[in-house]
């Protein structure tokens, strides 16, 4: 029995070994496709400054987030946030402002006849950068019945940037400092659907690592939340 168990436990290493090290190589292979940086040239620290080596990053990052600092060449860990309770906004009417638009239209009121779907990013957000496919998919799929907007407040130049890298072409509103400030939006990826009236009918803070086009579809159209 004793060797029945050596052997188990010998041949479940093995057999986990690799599936770790295939974690690893996703995490580092993510961060190079989507946040366009070399790891290679890049300082690993934990949450406190301290340099760690790549593998305990690797290990450590299933349980934390992490900063990736371009200027100096850093990726380090930190606590995971918890999403910013912003509930109490549903039921809400849109603010009336005028905001900087890669679009013609300039204000909401211009946004008629469909339903608002509004993703909340910023350029250097990894989350925002890999949720981008999905959502690419998500208008494909209902860009005859809403009308697909996302909100930033990087410049106009990191949009242009953001767009050509991900290829994320939406109607963009940059620099929406105010309007962000006004919607409450503190953490990101958000995403806020706005009913035809123009009043806030949900919001929701990232996807989720097991989101997909059809349950994020069903989230977007389901009337009540369950």
């Amino acid at each position: 029995m004793r060797y029945c168990l050596l052997l188990f436990s010998i041949m479940a290493f093995f057999a986990i070994e690799p599936l770790m090290a295939k974690q690893q190589d996703d995490i580092f292979q993510t961060i190079e496709k989507y946040l366009k940086v070399n790891v290679s040239e890049y300082r690993f620290e934990d949450k406190n400054g301290k340099k760690i080596t790549k593998q305990e990053f690797a290990l450590q990052s299933q349980s934390q987030s992490f900063d990736v600092d371009k200027e100096n060449k850093v990726i380090r860990l930190k606590n995971k946030e918890k999403p910013v309770d912003v509930s109490h906004i549903v039921g809400q009417k849109l603010p009336h402002q005028n905001f900087k638009s890669t679009a013609a239209f300039k204000s909401f009121e211009n946004y008629q006849g469909k339903p608002l779907f509004l993703s909340f990013y910023f350029s250097e957000c990894g989350p925002c950068i890999e949720e981008v496919p999905l959502l690419n998919k998500v208008k494909d799929n209902l860009k005859e019945k809403y009308h697909f907007v996302a909100v930033t407040f990087d410049p106009l130049s990191k949009v242009k940037k953001f767009s050509k890298d991900h290829d994320f072409h939406w109607d963009t509103i940059y620099e929406a400092h105010k309007l962000l400030k006004a919607l409450e939006v503190k953490s990101f990826p958000a995403y806020y659907v706005i009913d035809k009236a123009g009043y806030i009918k949900k919001v929701k803070t990232g996807l989720g690592s097991d989101s997909t086009v059809d349950k994020f579809m069903d989230w977007i159209e389901r009337e009540k939340e369950v």
